[in-house]
């Protein structure tokens, strides 16, 4: 294949008459690259469209420079995914779905040498022979995750892959993804402070469009004006909570500090603070 790049190009997609994502486009090189945005704005349809998993209506998608409708096979075979919601066969053991998965992928490793380092990345070797039925949620979820790391796809996609994880877990799993490094990594996820710390840039939609592609730096610094701090007592900010955005409560006493996105109060004192990521995303989800 040439050069490591994946391009988006005007991608729409139905369900029904329903629309889930409209005229999407992006192109990424190298890196990784976190898609945030509410339930239903699109993020598991573009990722599910990326694994190969089902069409688009419209548009198109390359990776690196291979047309996806063109030969679905070929780019499927460098493509890891982990789906948000896992369904994993319980009765059987991570050793034994990973080496069917080895021999269906035809990965060209030594399948036992290649299974063990995965799940070692993993920190879950030592479940290897037990059935998923005696796994806890989040060590089914760490399989989810091997099976998706197997055999170093060059692009990794994981739909919320820190959903349901103790932070250990969380640590193991990021820990993996950066020793196997593939060369194009897209996750989802609902923190953005998570999202922040773990990608390059950013994707964010609203309404199954993109509403800003970029560094989070960037999206920092356009809420720059949008985000303030009042104190006030605590009878006001009980008001202030019903009509206005709060991210933020301090209670000082019988003062509360509010940190608020959006528009000023009239008739309280306010200052602007430097936004968080999750300041400017909040911003960003209530601008026109």
């Amino acid at each position: 294949m040439s050069a490591i790049n994946l391009t988006v190009t005007s991608l729409t997609k139905f369900y029904g008459a329903q629309p889930a994502l409209h005229g999407v486009s992006f192109a990424l090189n190298t890196g990784s690259t976190a898609l945030l945005g509410p339930n239903g704005s699109g993020k598991s349809t573009l990722l599910r469209l990326l694994a190969t998993l089902i069409s688009p209506d419209a548009g198109e998608i390359r990776f690196c420079a291979q047309n996806y409708a063109a030969d679905v096979r070929s780019v499927r075979a460098h493509i890891g995914f982990m789906p948000q919601e896992v369904d994993l066969p319980h009765h059987l053991t991570p050793y034994q779905i990973l080496r069917y998965l080895a021999q269906v992928r035809c990965i060209p490793m030594q399948h036992d040498m290649t299974i063990h380092e995965t799940l070692a990345a993993l920190g879950i070797s030592h479940l290897s022979r037990t059935p998923l039925a005696k796994l806890s949620g989040g060590q089914v979820r760490l399989v989810a995750a091997a099976q998706a790391l197997l055999g170093k796809p060059r692009l990794l996609l994981l739909d919320e892959p820190t959903r349901g994880l103790a932070p250990d877990e969380r640590n193991q799993l990021w820990h993996a993804v950066v020793r196997f490094a593939p060369e194009i990594m897209l996750f989802s996820s609902h923190n953005a402070d998570e999202a922040e710390d773990r990608a390059e840039r950013l994707l964010i939609f609203r309404g199954g469009r993109i509403r800003f592609e970029g560094l989070s730096e960037t999206l920092k610094a356009r809420a720059a004006d949008h985000v303030y701090e009042v104190r006030v007592p605590k009878a006001v900010a009980a008001v202030l909570q019903r009509e206005y955005h709060v991210s933020q409560i301090r209670d000082d006493g019988a003062l509360q500090t509010l940190r608020m996105v959006g528009t000023p109060p009239d008739g309280v004192e306010s200052k602007h603070v430097s936004p968080t990521i999750e300041d400017a995303y909040l911003w960003l989800m209530r601008s026109p």
